[in-house]
C-alpha cells in the first residue's frame, strides 16, 4: 500500500511538474505585450446570409415543402429585416479591440505599407467566409401520461454564424485554415402536466424568442471569443516552441481576458487541412 501511494505521488508530481512548465511558457508569452507582433487583418467580402428553413409553398394549387437556401428570402422571421453591416461592423470592432487590448498591433489593408515595414514577428489574418444561417431547430415532446404517449414537435428559432479563416506569417512560407461556428435559439422550457379535472394531459411553456438585438449581441461576444483564439493559438506555438520535439506539450492552454486566467482549454478554432 505505501509503495501504490508513493508511486501515485511520483506520477502527480511529474504531470504537475509538466503542466507548471507548460504554464510558465504560456505566462512568458502573456507578458511580451507589444513585442507579440503585427497583424494585418483583412475583413470579410461580404456577410452571407442563408435561409435553411422549411419553407412552404402553394404552387399550382398542391402545398410542397422545399428546403430553400438562397430563394425565399421572405421567409425568414429573423433575418428578414436584419443588418448586415451593423452585424459585421459590432464583430469585428470586438474582434480587433480584443486583440489590441492583448497587445497586438492591428492594422487594415489601406495601412498595407506601415504593416510590410513592422518588426517581425508580423502575420495576416483574413475572413475568408463568413456566413449566418436561420435554420429550424426541433424540440421534441415524447412522454407518457395517464398512460397516454403524447408527441408533439416545436420548431424553434436558431441563427448558426459560421467562419472560415486564413492566417500566414509575412515572413515565413505557411498558411492555416481555421473554421469556427456557434449558435444561439430561442429560450424554451416546457413540461406536462394534467389539468384541473386531473383527467388531460396539458403542455405548459415559455419562449422567449430570438431578436435582432440578440443576434448583434452575438457578433460583439463572438468577436471577442475569435479573438481569444487567435491568441490562444499563436501561445501555444510558442509553448510548443519551448519543448523538445520528442516531448511537445499535452496540454492546450487558453487564456480567459475577463477573469486574467490561465487554464488548459479544449475550445478553440478547428484548423482544416489544406491537403484536402
Amino acid at each position: 500500500m505505501k509503495i501504490r501511494f508513493v508511486f501515485l505521488v511520483l506520477v502527480s508530481a511529474i504531470l504537475f511538474s509538466a503542466c507548471s512548465y507548460e504554464r510558465l511558457a504560456a505566462m512568458e508569452y502573456m507578458k511580451k505585450g507589444k513585442e507579440r507582433g503585427s497583424i494585418l487583418l483583412v475583413p470579410p467580402y461580404a456577410l452571407d446570409l442563408i435561409n435553411k428553413k422549411l419553407v412552404l409553398f402553394d404552387t399550382a394549387g398542391f402545398n410542397q415543402l422545399e428546403n430553400q437556401d438562397s430563394g425565399a428570402f421572405y421567409s425568414k422571421l429573423i433575418l428578414e429585416k436584419f443588418s448586415d453591416s451593423v452585424f459585421l461592423e459590432m464583430y469585428l470592432n470586438s474582434f480587433i479591440a480584443q486583440l489590441q487590448g492583448f497587445g497586438y498591433k492591428v492594422l487594415l489593408p489601406d495601412e498595407l505599407y506601415d504593416f510590410q515595414t513592422a518588426n517581425k514577428p508580423a502575420y495576416i489574418f483574413r475572413f475568408a467566409q463568413t456566413e449566418l444561417a436561420e435554420e429550424s431547430s426541433p424540440f421534441i415532446i415524447d412522454e407518457k401520461i395517464l398512460d397516454q404517449a403524447i408527441y408533439k414537435k416545436i420548431d424553434l428559432n436558431l441563427v448558426r454564424f459560421s467562419n472560415w479563416f486564413e492566417f500566414e506569417s509575412r515572413d515565413s512560407l505557411w498558411k492555416k485554415i481555421f473554421y469556427a461556428e456557434d449558435a444561439i435559439e430561442d429560450r424554451f422550457s416546457g413540461e406536462l402536466v394534467l389539468d384541473q379535472s386531473l383527467a388531460n394531459p396539458v403542455f405548459v411553456y415559455q419562449m422567449d424568442s430570438l431578436s435582432i438585438q440578440n443576434v448583434n449581441q452575438m457578433a460583439q461576444l463572438l468577436g471577442v471569443k475569435y479573438a481569444e483564439f487567435l491568441n490562444d493559438y499563436l501561445m501555444n506555438v510558442f509553448i510548443k516552441q519551448k519543448f523538445p520535439s520528442y516531448s511537445p506539450p499535452k496540454l492546450y492552454f487558453h487564456f480567459d481576458s475577463e477573469l486574467k486566467m490561465l487554464s488548459p482549454y479544449q475550445d478553440r478554432f478547428v484548423e482544416l487541412n489544406l491537403s484536402k
